[in-house]
């Protein structure tokens, strides 16, 4: 089968309303052409406060192997916001490295790069139409982002210019620059009320969060909205149709965007292959809010509020209810106390691997994790290390178990993007962290014709997960500390009996318990007269020595100060208690050798070979191989002082 096209698309919050729409626009045209969409998203936006934070979630910008691609999307107006990152410039300066692929930048130019243009223009220009022809407004205030602002000053533009192919003009106080956000509105309304600048007709904003802010503003001062001022939005956020008073608002032509991207990328890697547009139907983008007094679209703002809604309860056999799980079905299922109430790594990966279902639907969902996620003293916080692990999967491949885990190269992304498949598919590669720690990063694949929008569920789920494998690092680190010596990193006594207990349940008939118990020589002579750092030297290495020795089946145990074992079950020779014996002594005596110490490493070690049945027989075992220690102790003091 010929290999399928690849499309790389870099953007930031894939479930906010610029994403979502640019995605759909990519989808369309990925589903007519057959090209698998990988869309690498951070799930916050690049202004989040949290630095560290924002740092794990943009990592995610590092794992895109750019030789298996056919071409790149850049998202410049969420990428440019991550003003401290510098994400935008690091692609870029990683792209450099493939002279050959295409790429290409969405509205703000970037230098040497393709820009394709915004769409907007017609659905601004509709958006004054509306305030003109069909309200009759004259006197009309344009409230935009910040001056010099690309998109800002384009938008205004757009208005200003066919507010002029009316024969009207714009007062140039009514001509406001402010940031795209609710502040702005809520200024503006603030100097429209204090008589600053004088009140309009009508308001058009060039962002929904700047005239929710204004409308705010406005009623709660007293001024009527649409009786006294109309206030026109736009890009349409799910908010403004459940506000307490409805927001009349436009699409963006980011979905027109977001397909002419794809048409562009197809005319460079296909020159030869048909163009199929995707028509943009402007009359489709308005949606009549009370703000301008129109009819209320009911049916939008049910869906806005039904989408916003949090329900405590739910009928389970809606066939309906797993399409897009919302945020009360999230917050209802306690997954959060499921997994930070794991005890067990294997116990926490399964209850993670239970809660995919909030993620629905997928073809595939996948949580890929570096091989040494759980070391603590290991953490990593750029980039991703050769090889990754699958550790849960749902889809095509279930994993349920520690064996089931697929390691895998990272430069293959994930392995199921080279499975052959009868339709394409888009990847959602989202990053893996706790605040700034790399763990990994979670793969969501769906068909390319399903255009279910990823959601505030599935950025909530993920930041469940980020926390609960933290938790079980930390958890896990504690167990070791309980069952684990601090100096020298063998089994303490409890961590012994647990281990002991184990073995003895999982014994099989013929298996015979070894014991070797060692004490080191002289500790206290070499304590008082070279100093207890000394003394821990030889303590490390006598028990390093022992560790050496001790079998991948079998454990080593630091039992006291200077005292140490090493059990094992298992089918064992009948000289295999001597052999090990002369082993330690032999590797000990050579390593002392090396350091050059000005004292004697040597230890004392008595050993046995028993068959047992339980942990109090195991226990008389060490009790007689402690006493065989003993003898031979005694017998070489004597030999060194006679």
């Amino acid at each position: 089968m010929k290999r399928r096209k690849r499309i790389a698309f870099f953007t930031s919050l894939p479930e906010g309303v610029h994403a979502r729409h640019v995605t759909d626009g990519m989808l369309y045209q990925c589903q007519k052409y057959d090209y698998d969409l990988c869309v690498f998203g951070s799930m916050t936006h690049l202004q989040f406060d949290r630095k560290q934070y924002l740092q794990g979630e943009a990592n995610i910008f590092n794992l895109c192997n750019f030789s298996e691609m056919d071409g790149v999307i850049l998202d410049t107006t969420n990428l440019n916001e991550a003003k401290d990152c510098k994400i935008l410039a690091k692609l870029c300066e990683r792209i450099k490295h493939y002279p050959k692929l295409k790429v290409c930048a969405l509205e703000l130019p970037i230098d040497g790069i393709t820009t394709i243009e915004a769409c907007n223009d017609d659905v601004l220009k509709e958006s004054c139409r509306h305030i003109i022809e069909h309200h009759h407004k004259k006197r009309i205030c344009i409230l935009t982002g910040q001056k010099d602002n690309y998109i800002a000053e384009s938008r205004l533009s757009s208005v200003l210019d066919e507010i002029k192919a009316h024969d009207l003009s714009v007062l140039p106080e009514h001509i406001i620059y402010g940031d795209f956000w609710y502040s702005s509105g809520d200024r503006l309304g603030e100097q429209l009320i204090n008589g600053e600048i004088s009140m309009p007709e009508a308001v058009i904003c060039t962002s929904d969060h700047m005239a929710l802010g204004l409308i705010d503003k406005l009623i709660t001062n007293g001024i009527r909205v649409p009786e006294d001022l109309i206030v026109v939005g736009f890009d349409y956020i799910e908010e403004s149709a459940s506000n307490r008073v409805t927001l009349s608002s436009y699409d963006t032509g980011d979905i027109q965007v977001g397909a002419n991207s794809i048409d562009w990328i197809r005319k460079q890697i296909e020159p030869d292959e048909d163009i199929i547009p995707y028509k943009m139907d402007t009359g489709m983008l308005f949606h009549p809010g009370m703000s301008c007094g129109c009819q209320v679209d009911l049916k939008d703002a049910l869906k806005s509020f039904r989408s916003a809604l949090y329900c405590t309860s739910r009928t389970y056999a809606d066939p309906d209810m797993m399409k897009n799980a919302d945020i009360g079905l999230l917050m209802e299922s306690y997954v959060l106390e499921d997994f930070t109430g794991a005890e067990t790594i294997d116990e926490c990966l399964y209850k993670i691997q239970n809660s995919t279902y909030l993620a629905s639907p997928f073809r595939n969902l996948m949580l890929c994790l570096r091989e040494d996620w759980t070391d603590m003293d290991n953490d990593q916080y750029e980039g991703y290390p050769d090889t990754m692990k699958i550790v849960v999967a749902n889809g095509e491949k279930m994993i349920y178990k520690a064996e089931e885990h697929i390691t895998f190269p990272t430069e293959y992304m994930i392995p199921q993007l080279y499975n052959e498949r009868d339709e394409a598919s888009v990847f959602y590669f989202s990053s893996v962290h706790f605040v700034g720690k790399m763990l990994g990063y979670s793969v969501l694949q769906r068909n390319i014709s399903d255009h279910t929008k990823l959601n505030l569920v599935y950025r909530n789920w993920l930041r469940f997960i980020n926390n609960s494998l933290e938790m079980i690092r930390a958890k896990r680190i504690l167990q070791i500390f309980s069952i684990r010596d601090e100096m020298t990193g063998a089994f303490n006594r409890r961590g012994m009996y647990d281990y002991l207990e184990r073995m003895i349940q999982q014994k099989h008939d013929n298996d015979k318990l070894l014991v070797c118990v060692v004490d080191m020589d002289k500790l206290k002579y070499i304590n008082d007269t070279f100093g207890h750092h000394e003394g821990d030297f030889g303590i490390n290495l006598v028990c390093s020595t022992l560790s050496a020795i001790t079998e991948e089946h079998e454990i080593c145990i630091r039992a006291g100060g200077d005292e140490f074992y090493l059990l094992g079950i298992g089918q064992y020779p009948d000289n295999e208690s001597d052999h090990r014996k002369q082993k330690f002594l032999n590797l000990l005596e050579q390593k002392a050798k090396i350091y050059e110490k000005p004292y004697p490493i040597t230890a004392s070690i008595g050993s046995l070979l028993y068959s047992v049945h339980s942990v109090q027989e195991a226990e008389e075992v060490v009790r007689k191989a402690d006493e065989k220690m003993y003898q031979y102790k005694v017998y070489h003091r004597k030999q060194r002082t006679s």
